[in-house]
């Protein structure tokens, strides 16, 4: 079966990393679609993956197949612009120094 590629600019967030995007502000960006992917591969990941990934993402899990799922997937979003694409990586990247320091605050203000 081969997939199809979708033309649009695109921003890959690690699994591991999705909690950032609770510290994007209310104004950031919207995707027009996204999708569950292996990062390594570069390919969708099955839908039972996708969905085991969800069931288990922010728990201890002891088997080495789905830590390595969690290290493995990604949550490829697109947008409709590089425009949009580039002013996300920028505002999610200062969304994961948040989550990680209390006292930093990001704002919509720095997508220069």
């Amino acid at each position: 079966m081969r997939e199809e590629r979708v033309a649009a600019p695109a921003y890959v967030i690690k699994a591991l990393e999705l909690y950032a995007l609770e510290y994007l502000p209310d104004d950031f960006p919207r995707p027009q679609g996204l999708e569950w992917i292996n990062r390594g591969r570069n390919t969708r990941l099955k839908r039972t993956s996708a969905e085991m990934l969800v069931r288990t993402l922010f728990r201890r899990v002891a088997t080495a197949s789905v830590n390595r799922l969690h290290e493995e997937a990604g949550l490829r979003i697109y947008f409709r612009t590089a425009e949009d694409r580039n002013a996300f990586a920028r505002l999610f990247k200062r969304a994961l120094a948040a989550a990680s320091s209390p006292s930093f605050t990001v704002s919509a203000a720095g997508r220069n």
